[in-house]
């Protein structure tokens, strides 16, 4: 079964990981072009809601830095914003495949639900946590090789927030997923979830509903792991799987 999962996400999993090996040579190719720009760019003239979406406008300072260039503009950008995306594409045909195609009997014919559901969850959890690390991984190496001297603490440090972070939305997603006769209604719910979420943080009593700025590690440069709200994460994490859980359980099928 583990390998019949992997089947199924091969194609997915290829195309994803040519679009981001494009987008890293792209970040690395362009990296004078873009610090001569941002260095340009000055936070007096911006908007107050700008200057907002910018974590530490005095960052920008740090921009000509290899460590600092790398994970602003690779996790803290080009790959950081699309893991919520990405994490969504893989995980909503997961269980919604099955019972649309109605190939879930064939699979409850011959094996427990509960067999059932965690293979298919760890599997899936399991290669995008792969293909985060991975990629965050070829960040640093990318740079060297470009010959830019760059570091790996910062990108392991980041690494834990995107790993978590990632394991949030994989387990909403799930749960879209499980409940769905078909692909199509939970990729718009997911797709709205994605984009609900950081406009509803603009509001400061729902600030934590934004997960981006964790996710993108925006206050990692400065402050390191942000301890508390990972914790906070994991123990979210894990009670709805447990809620994914259940409701493949009692699902009728």
């Amino acid at each position: 079964m583990f390998y019949k999962e992997i089947r199924e996400l091969k194609i997915t999993l290829i195309i994803v990981s040519l679009l981001l090996l494009i987008a890293l040579v792209a970040t690395v190719a362009m990296k004078e072009t873009a610090v001569e720009i941002l260095r340009g760019m000055g936070t007096e003239d911006m908007p107050e809601f700008a200057k907002n979406l910018v974590a530490n406008p005095d960052l920008l300072s740090n921009i000509g830095n290899n460590d600092f260039y790398l994970v602003s503009q690779w996790q803290g950008k080009n790959l950081g914003q699309f893991i919520p995306l990405i994490i969504l594409i893989i995980s909503i045909p997961i269980f919604a495949r099955e019972i649309d195609k109605k190939t879930i009997y064939f699979l409850l014919s011959r094996l427990t639900r509960k067999r059932v559901f965690f293979m298919k969850y760890l599997t899936g959890l399991g290669v995008l946590s792969c293909l985060i690390v991975l990629f965050s991984l070829a960040g640093p190496i990318a740079m060297n090789l470009a010959g830019y001297e760059t570091g790996f603490s910062l990108t392991f440090k980041i690494l834990v927030h995107q790993l978590i972070g990632g394991a949030f939305f994989f387990s909403v997603f799930i749960f879209y997923s499980v409940l769905s006769n078909d692909q199509t209604k939970p990729l718009i719910i997911g797709i709205a979830t994605i984009i609900g979420l950081p406009i509803i943080g603009i509001f400061k009593p729902f600030a934590f509903l934004n997960l981006y700025p964790y996710i993108l590690g925006s206050n990692v440069f400065n402050e390191g792991i942000e301890i508390t709200k990972s914790i906070v994460l994991i123990f979210i994490t894990t009670a709805i799987m447990t809620i994914d859980y259940m409701a493949f359980q009692k699902r009728e099928l």
